[in-house]
C-alpha cells in the first residue's frame, strides 16, 4: 500500500518596507496521534510590528494543535484568532494591525480562515477561486464587528 504525502513549501519575499513583518507556519499533520491526517499552513503579516507576526503565528500553531480535538474547526479558529487580539491589546495596548490567513487540510477537505485583507486563493488548472472574504471595516458586517470590539476595549 502506497502512503499518501501532503507536498509542501513555503517561501517569503521582503516587501517594499525594509523588514520582513511576514511569519509562515506549515504544520503538517497537526493530529499527533490521529487516524487521519491534518496539515496547517498560515501566514501572519503584523503590519510592521514583528514581533506581533511572531507571537500571532506561534500562539495560533499552539492553540490549534492543543485543542482541535476538543470543538469544531470553527470554533476553535476563532479562539486562536480573539485570543491573539486580546494578546495584541494587552502586551502593545494601542491600535496595532495585523492580518492572518489560516488553511486546515484534510484529506477530503479545504478548510480557510482570515481576518484583515489576508486572502486564501485555490489555483485549479489556469481559473483562481476565492476561499476567503476580505474583513475590512468599511465593508458592512465589519463595520458593524469593528466597532462591537472598539466599544468592548
Amino acid at each position: 500500500m502506497e502512503a499518501k504525502v501532503c507536498t509542501r513549501g513555503k517561501v517569503s519575499a521582503i516587501g517594499k518596507r525594509e523588514t520582513m513583518d511576514d511569519a509562515i507556519q506549515v504544520a503538517p499533520n497537526i493530529l499527533k496521534y490521529q487516524v487521519s491526517q491534518m496539515h496547517l499552513f498560515a501566514v501572519f503579516d503584523g503590519h510592521g510590528v514583528r514581533i506581533l507576526r511572531l507571537e500571532s503565528s506561534s500562539e495560533t500553531l499552539r492553540i490549534v494543535g492543543e485543542d482541535i480535538s476538543n470543538g469544531t474547526l470553527e470554533a476553535v479558529l476563532s479562539k486562536s484568532f480573539q485570543y491573539v487580539d486580546d494578546l495584541v491589546v494587552e502586551k502593545f495596548n494601542e491600535d496595532i494591525k495585523s492580518t492572518a490567513v489560516v488553511v486546515l487540510v484534510t484529506q477530503t477537505h479545504l478548510i480557510t480562515a482570515n481576518y484583515g485583507d489576508s486572502r486564501v486563493v485555490l489555483y485549479r488548472g489556469s481559473e483562481a477561486i476565492p476561499l476567503s472574504t476580505d474583513h475590512k471595516p468599511k465593508i458592512g458586517d465589519e463595520r458593524s464587528r469593528s466597532k462591537a470590539w472598539e466599544e468592548s476595549y
